[in-house]
């Protein structure tokens, strides 16, 4: 009966160890991933060109801006 306990304990920590391992493998590519396009949203906005920018909004993109005006996607791109 200990035997198969520790079997199974043995078996739980190695699935743990190895769903951990995959978890911070994940985060790291959507880190990176993310880091990239907030890079690109950087350029654009430096450069001040929509079309760096326009494929990073939904063709729905809404903003409310601090004094309640709701800008759009076309009304974001055109302002740059």
């Amino acid at each position: 009966m200990k035997t198969a306990w520790v079997w199974s304990v043995l078996c739980c920590l190695t699935i743990g160890d190895a769903a951990w391992a995959q978890t911070s493998q994940g985060n790291a590519t959507s880190e990176k991933a993310v880091a990239a396009l907030e890079e690109q949203w950087l350029r654009a906005e430096k450069l001040s060109d929509p079309d760096l920018l326009a494929p990073l909004l939904a063709e729905r993109y809404v903003s409310t801006g601090t004094g309640g005006e709701v800008t759009n996607k076309v009304q974001a791109l055109a302002s740059m």
